[in-house]
């Protein structure tokens, strides 16, 4: 497992031949804004927390969050049929554009990202069995 994660994007397929472009691999500055965006604030900023101390996940945010860290760019149109551009869009403006979609479509791109997400997990998974991603040869007796 290399210790940077290289840029890397792939293309994901959505329904009526639209796609998204997503990030391969998230880095650790990717993981720790995803955080930040998927727990509760209260009115004045600070996180919501239990009596325990323990923070309060967003289920809504979370999916807009994992949405927003792999997210680089689509082929979607708007209602207009001309392209909506996301490329190097802020997260707070990429956030505006995403709550704009019918809740459906919301879902599919979530799923889209979800099943990227999972299988890269589990890809990462495979690799740590393995010392330097070489496969682990048996000794023969």
């Amino acid at each position: 497992m290399e210790w940077f994660i290289t840029p890397e994007t792939v293309t994901l397929p959505l329904a009526d031949g639209r796609t998204l472009t997503v990030k391969k691999r998230l880095s650790a500055g990717d993981q720790f804004d995803a955080f930040e965006r998927m727990y509760w604030r209260l009115a004045d900023g600070t996180y919501a927390a239990r009596a325990d101390g323990s923070l309060i996940v967003s289920p809504a945010a979370m999916r807009l969050s994992t949405v927003i860290s792999y997210l680089v760019d689509w082929t979607l149109t708007g209602p207009d049929g001309r392209p909506v551009a996301i490329a190097g869009v802020s997260p707070s403006d990429l956030t505006a554009i995403l709550r704009n979609l019918e809740a459906a479509r919301f879902a599919e791109i979530y799923a889209a990202i979800d099943g990227h997400d999972r299988a890269m997990a589990r890809e990462r998974a495979a690799q740590k069995k393995m010392p330097d991603g070489a496969p682990v040869l048996s000794t023969i007796s």
